[in-house]
């Protein structure tokens, strides 16, 4: 694969050399190229992510969701759909389907690494609580805050992405969890509103966060 990717690499320079850099022939063949290059690697993203999903469906078996009583594996593949919707990184995609395994199953980092690399392995990491932390701060609310204040991007688009699927999920909770919860995600919103920084995907994801919590769905 790697090598076909070399290759295409290698004659798209050699066209592009040959022909004026501003005419329409040489934007065609960046367009070709980059169609080209995208083709090359997908065959190998698509295998890794379907892993991630046998992946995580394994080892979430016998696990439900606390309202819907759906199997759990429901809410990685939402949570993973809502992700594709805003980026194409296909690591991040991985990671979200594999999001809570470190913390719901028996499932390690190393386990994790070994097969979907490093990156991977980080971003779950980032996305699991450290119950340490969150005793030494005695409160779930502050621990959320202060972890996605620090979050890198990627792990925080994903933690965006749970919390929307989260929101949108409240059919038959009960109703002092559900207030509970939307203050919870509004206190914490509003921190994370307050890093600079904050890409346009992830202000767009917050916008229907606050937009699921007041429609009441």
């Amino acid at each position: 694969m790697q090598n076909q990717l070399v290759r295409i690499l290698f004659f798209c320079g050699v066209f592009i050399f040959f022909v004026t850099p501003q005419s329409s022939m040489a934007k065609e063949i960046v367009t070709k190229c980059a169609a080209l290059i995208k083709s090359s690697v997908k065959p190998k993203e698509n295998q890794l992510v379907r892993e991630a999903i046998i992946f995580a469906k394994a080892h979430h078996k016998g696990q439900f969701r606390k309202f819907d009583g759906l199997p759990y594996i429901t809410h990685p593949i939402r949570v993973a759909e809502i992700v594709k919707k805003h980026s194409q990184d296909f690591e991040l995609i991985i990671a979200a389907y594999l999001h809570d395994l470190l913390e719901d199953t028996a499932v390690t980092r190393i386990q994790i690494e070994q097969r979907f690399g490093k990156r991977v392995a980080s971003i779950v990491s980032e996305l699991t609580t450290n119950e340490d932390k969150l005793d030494e701060l005695g409160s779930k609310t502050t621990y959320l805050t202060q972890k996605m204040m620090a979050m890198s991007f990627g792990a925080l688009l994903i933690k965006l992405a749970d919390r929307l699927d989260n929101v949108s999920d409240f059919e038959n909770a009960d109703p002092h969890f559900i207030l509970q919860y939307r203050l919870e995600t509004q206190r914490i919103l509003s921190g994370v509103e307050r890093r600079i920084d904050l890409p346009r995907a992830h202000r767009k994801l917050m916008r229907q966060i606050y937009e699921a919590m007041l429609s009441g769905v």
